[in-house]
């Protein structure tokens, strides 16, 4: 089955689980355009320009405004994963989705697909693909940084 990226251009918005700006300076780098931008950024060239940057604040929530209901039938999201620069990809990473923007359905909890130990430098891939389409508006993710 081929899969056509309804969240190209889309609204992202993106929230903090502890607030940054109490204990670190912001130093997170990109847009959070850049995460439905379509392009999918190079592992080994982690400060190039394509990847968005979340650091510290215990996690992130973002949630995806689809700006129509939708059919749904499968969310991903890429990580880098490269111990040796200090990055390490979420542990896991809880999707969700709603007609509303308000009442969450919990559709799945992606585990990482490397240990964290894994040294190799890669793109960690999160991803569910639904054995139905489901109907939503939002999408939401939420990971531990």
């Amino acid at each position: 089955m081929e899969y056509k990226n309804i969240a190209l251009g889309k609204e992202i918005a993106i929230e903090s689980l502890a607030p940054i700006e109490n204990s670190y300076k912001s130093v997170e780098k990109g847009s959070k355009d850049m995460l439905t931008d379509g392009k999918i950024g190079d592992p080994s060239d982690c400060y190039g320009g394509e990847w968005a940057h979340f650091y510290r604040g215990v996690g992130r929530v973002l949630t995806l405004d689809l700006s129509d209901i939708c059919a749904v039938n499968a969310v991903e999201l890429g990580f880098i994963h490269d111990i040796g620069k200090g990055i390490y990809s979420p542990e896991s990473v809880r999707f969700s989705l709603s007609e509303n923007g308000v009442d969450f359905y919990f559709a799945g909890e992606v585990e990482a697909p490397y240990p964290a130990s894994f040294s190799m430098q890669t793109r960690a891939v999160y991803s569910i693909i639904f054995k139905n389409d489901i109907r939503a508006r939002y999408v939401r993710a939420e990971f531990t940084v």
